[in-house]
């Protein structure tokens, strides 16, 4: 591999990754190069293919729909209090602010800047298009409610695989504050669990890395269990409609809350914090998901330096 200005370190591993990599003239030969003959690249990418292009037939049928693609009916026009309303509002605002930063700093200012696709950027992409796995939640029967006073239109479970005809499909899923939750859950925790890696690294040494990794899971539960309570206590943007009892806080009320929520999250949030760390550690930055890639390059004949070759890697 040639040149990455690749940079690591214990607590904050650079996360640019080598999907497009620049070259010096007369430092990379391709026909000399080795590529490694283990990483499961390919898997992956098979994997995210096939669900992208899921997501996107899904996202084509909805758009096109005359029934789904329009803003979900309020329930017996029950009004919504002003207050909370204005919750609302305020959580979708900044959360379309959160991620109009993210998708800034992690995808557009590395690609204008410096040409690079960083592995946050891939989190970010990623986290996007698994939103419309939100469809298979009320695809057997309603588990999950939204407030049909947010921005919506509606909403695709009617498309996705395995739906049950005459489950509900005309409720609301969240364009404004439901799309940053999948990247802030993700590549956010993933980027301060990195920080408290390496901050509990160097502070305490002789600290075992499964150890570590447990406070980080720790860390990421109370914060996805702080943020969820706060945003559903105060603006009802979304319930648990049904739920485990003996696993659910506050039963029976709106804002009941299954504990199985927070621990799907942390650990959700823990594998990426454990793909950046990894990417941290590896000498080429890669991530253990990105492993293998380079096999791709020796078998098309990809030189890498531009978008072409990049993009297959994307996957």
């Amino acid at each position: 591999m040639g040149p990455h200005n690749n940079e690591s370190s214990a607590g904050g591993p650079d996360t640019t990754t080598p999907l497009l990599p620049h070259y010096e003239d007369n430092e990379h030969d391709l026909e000399n190069e080795k590529y490694p003959t283990h990483g499961g690249a390919t898997t992956w990418a098979t994997w995210g293919l096939a669900w992208t292009i899921l997501s996107l037939t899904i996202l084509i049928r909805w758009i096109t729909s005359p029934t789904e693609f329009r803003p979900a009916p309020h329930v017996n026009n029950t009004p919504m209090p002003l207050w909370r309303l204005i919750c609302l509002r305020i959580v979708e605002a900044a959360s379309s602010i959160v991620l109009l930063l993210f998708m800034f700093y992690t995808l557009a200012k590395p690609l204008y800047l410096h040409r690079s696709f960083t592995l946050d950027g891939k989190f970010v992409v990623g986290g996007l298009i698994a939103l419309l796995s939100d469809g298979f939640l009320n695809g057997q029967q309603y588990i999950f409610a939204w407030n049909s006073y947010a921005v919506n239109m509606g909403s695709w479970a009617r498309f996705t695989p395995f739906h049950r005809p005459g489950a509900p499909s005309r409720y609301t899923e969240s364009l404004l504050w439901g799309p940053p939750m999948y990247v802030y859950f993700c590549a956010g925790v993933a980027i301060v669990g990195c920080k408290l890696h390496g901050a509990l690294s160097a502070r305490f040494i002789g600290l075992s890395n499964e150890a570590i990794f447990a406070l980080v899971w720790l860390d990421a539960f109370v914060f996805d269990f702080c943020v969820e309570n706060l945003i559903i206590s105060t603006t009802h943007a979304y319930a648990f409609s049904k739920t485990y009892g003996p696993m659910t806080l506050w039963r029976g009320r709106v804002n009941q809350f299954p504990l199985y929520e927070s621990v799907f999250v942390a650990t959700l949030g823990t594998l990426f914090t454990w793909m950046r760390v990894q990417a941290g550690e590896d000498g080429e930055g890669l991530s253990p998901v990105e492993r293998g890639f380079q096999r791709w390059r020796a078998g098309v004949g990809f030189r890498g330096g531009g978008m072409g070759g990049g993009g297959c890697r994307a996957l």
